[in-house]
């Protein structure tokens, strides 16, 4: 009997389903899709590095009650259950913060244990981190598992180029210093070049068309995640840290033995076209962060506020524009920025560790809270009492989404550019906005106009 669309308030599918109770349940299945990708991740990683959790990330109802909630949220959203749409929405917020202390910050942690914490340091970042005389090896997706091994195992010869690709290349920058290629949109750019042996995912943000693209170039697609099978790829599944040492000499042997089939050529059309490499400040967190300044400043008002600029990049938005308010708004803000916003920022030459600060990958986003949370207490106040605001301006996954309602139920302001998460013109999104503005004291702004954006930032009463 659907799926529903329902255009107009008075309108109700034949079940009885009104249109806020449709933009209810859709809203909750996307926040039950970003929260499943992010408790995933971090599942992924527990189970590489041993199983043991970090301190503090044991959810209420114990270890993995966090996947029965998804299931339950799903569960909800079906036909004929849950037909109360303030209820639904009390999930999605349920699960958003689910999705912060089992994803985000999970994964976090165990990245930092397995990596150790970063440390702030220049990197560089666009296609021209490909060399044409060297063996490219790109790594792309969200669980940096097999990464470490492979840094390792690159190093040892010469003649290989380690690249990173979307938010793995993200965590790489950060913590090894690994230049970062490409971000989301520009993933099959990388291959297009002609230069690169090798294409090594992992999981979420992988474009299907890779395969059929690869075979038009010489690249060998490589996947390590059971999840993310791409048909006629070479399987090298890295499962353990026992495993992750093999699986990347067997990478980087695949890529060497495949230099020889680069087209004749493709060095000098890349050298022909590609643009200069971008210099970066990388590798912030909260603790290298001076917490301690931004809050005088805050106190004396040579700063208005703090906004974390994260999220994706939709080619159906136009990018430049929220890059040049974002520009304009670090005159007199502080901009903690992550995964592919992170990228375009970069890529325009403003990450410069001292207005706008790279702090790595989606999942890191957690890095972004914890700052958050340690400005708030050096100024004595509530989270929903300081000036911070969370800007997902372009989203593309339900990750983003989960993402902000995260920051929401912290008490951080959020803004979703479009397309929007649920149209703020039902009856839904003011449920949506009562529920933030009673429980967190947060609200959340729908704008996809980056001018629109500057004018509501830059009124007096905001």
């Amino acid at each position: 009997m659907g799926p529903c669309r329902l255009t107009d308030e008075t309108q109700k599918g034949v079940c009885g389903a009104s249109r806020d109770l449709v933009a209810a349940r859709n809203l909750l299945r996307m926040v039950a899709a970003g929260t499943a990708s992010h408790c995933g991740h971090a599942q992924h990683i527990l189970d590489f590095t041993g199983g043991v959790l970090p301190a503090g990330h044991i959810p209420e109802g114990g270890p993995g009650s966090q996947f029965l909630e998804i299931s339950e949220a799903l569960h909800q959203t079906s036909m004929g259950v849950g037909a109360d749409p303030a209820e639904l929405l009390k999930r999605c917020l349920k699960l958003s913060a689910l999705d912060g202390l089992c994803g985000l910050s999970l994964a976090t942690s165990l990245e930092d244990g397995h990596f150790g914490k970063p440390a702030a340091k220049k990197g560089k970042l666009n296609l021209s981190c490909l060399k044409t005389g060297q063996v490219n090896i790109a790594i792309h997706g969200h669980e940096p598992l097999l990464v470490e091994a492979l840094a390792r195992e690159a190093a040892r010869h010469r003649d290989v180029n380690l690249v990173g690709v979307c938010c793995t290349g993200a965590s790489l920058l950060s913590t090894l210093g690994v230049p970062l290629a490409a971000a989301f949109t520009l993933q099959e750019d990388v291959v297009a070049t002609g230069i690169v042996e090798a294409l090594v995912v992992d999981s979420q943000c992988i474009m299907p068309s890779l395969p059929d693209l690869c075979e038009c170039f010489h690249t060998r697609l490589i996947t390590t995640s059971e999840l993310a099978r791409l048909p006629g790829a070479l399987h090298l599944p890295a499962r353990s840290r026992r495993e992750a040492a093999s699986m990347a000499r067997k990478a980087v042997e695949a890529a060497r033995r495949n230099k020889k089939n680069r087209s004749a050529g493709a060095e000098k059309e890349f050298n022909d076209r590609v643009e200069k490499a971008k210099e970066a400040v990388v590798g912030f967190c909260e603790d290298n962060i001076n917490v301690e300044r931004i809050a005088g400043r805050l106190r004396t008002g040579a700063l208005k506020g703090i906004i974390g600029a994260v999220g994706c990049v939709n080619p159906r938005a136009e990018a430049a524009g929220w890059i040049d308010a974002f520009r304009e708004l670090s005159a007199d803000h502080v901009i903690l920025t992550t995964g592919c916003m992170a990228f375009e920022l970069g890529r325009r030459g403003l990450l410069d560790g001292e207005r706008i600060f790279h702090m790595g990958s989606c999942v890191n986003n957690a890095r972004i809270a914890a700052a958050f949370r340690r400005l708030a207490d050096l100024s004595g106040r509530k989270m929903a009492e300081m000036p911070f605001l969370v800007s997902c301006p372009m989203p593309i996954t339900e990750k983003s989404v989960s993402i902000g309602l995260f920051f929401a139920t912290l008490g951080c302001d959020v803004h979703f550019g479009a397309p929007f998460p649920i149209n703020p013109h039902t009856g839904a999104a003011g449920t949506l906005a009562a529920l933030l503005g009673k429980e967190f004291a947060s609200t959340a702004m729908f704008e996809s106009s980056p001018a629109a954006f500057l004018r509501t930032l830059r009124s007096p009463a905001t």
